[in-house]
């Protein structure tokens, strides 16, 4: 899924990455809060380390596969 999601070339830059990850896991757009932490956690890596940079991508999508509204969503 986070390199899915970094492939994508309509996905211009990291907020619209964070907005459609949430819709893909949850089915909604992040609250400000959600995606303040989530732009937080994919910034970390700089952009020329391609793996660091997949790694935050995947450790935000296993956050939001073990969150409480993915295991409960209507």
């Amino acid at each position: 899924a986070a390199r899915r999601m970094l492939d994508r070339e309509e996905l211009t830059d990291d907020e619209a990455r964070v907005e459609r990850a949430f819709r893909e896991a949850l089915g909604r757009l992040p609250t400000a809060g959600e995606r303040r932490v989530a732009l937080a956690a994919v910034a970390g890596p700089p952009k020329g380390d391609p793996a660091a940079r997949e790694a935050a991508w995947a450790r935000l999508f296993q956050a939001l596969w073990g969150s409480v509204d993915f295991r409960y969503l209507n």
